[in-house]
């Protein structure tokens, strides 16, 4: 079984199945490592999860690279998603049309996301902003129930220009 990089709450460790390929939608899982050792299914009915994180509310979030049946290629390109676990198991779908890496919320409760990570063509990588709650910065509306995201056109840096900052 293919694991994902994981994240910890609470004092347990959670992480995602990125599964074997060819790519099984809805195959894979997240589970739960407790402090006492056990494991515990947390969330089922996704896809190559490649990363899960909470933000400041305890939600859960997981990365799904691609969502496209069969071996990572040209169709898989912008096929990813991200969607919150609810506390009831049903996912909402926070994020999708890219191609995602890895991710993480920032000290401002702020998603951002690898987008393009393997460069599409070289030197087109970016991070992506995404607000999850749907509210503040780089919101498009109050919907608390979907995030919305910066500008496709205008990430906050782009591989070439992440390479100058230092």
């Amino acid at each position: 079984m293919e694991r994902s990089n994981g994240s910890s709450s609470h004092g347990s460790l959670y992480f995602g199945q990125l599964g074997t390929f060819p790519v099984v939608p809805g195959t894979e899982s997240i589970y739960n490592l407790t402090a006492d050792g056990s494991v515990k299914l947390v969330a089922s009915g996704l896809t190559a999860v490649l990363g899960v994180a909470f933000d400041r509310q305890g939600r859960l979030y997981a990365l799904e690279t691609d969502t496209v049946a069969g071996f990572p290629g040209p169709a898989a390109v912008g096929k990813g998603e991200i969607v919150r676990v609810n506390h009831d198991g049903t996912k909402t779908t926070i994020a999708t049309g890219r191609t995602f890496l890895r991710y993480d919320f920032g000290p401002d409760g702020i998603l951002y996301v690898s987008n393009f990570g393997h460069a599409f063509p070289p030197c087109a990588g970016q991070v992506v902003v995404i607000n999850a709650y749907g509210t503040g910065c780089n919101a498009q509306n109050d919907n608390s129930s979907t995030g919305t995201e910066s500008s496709s056109s205008s990430p906050i840096f782009s591989t070439s220009e992440a390479k100058n900052e230092t």
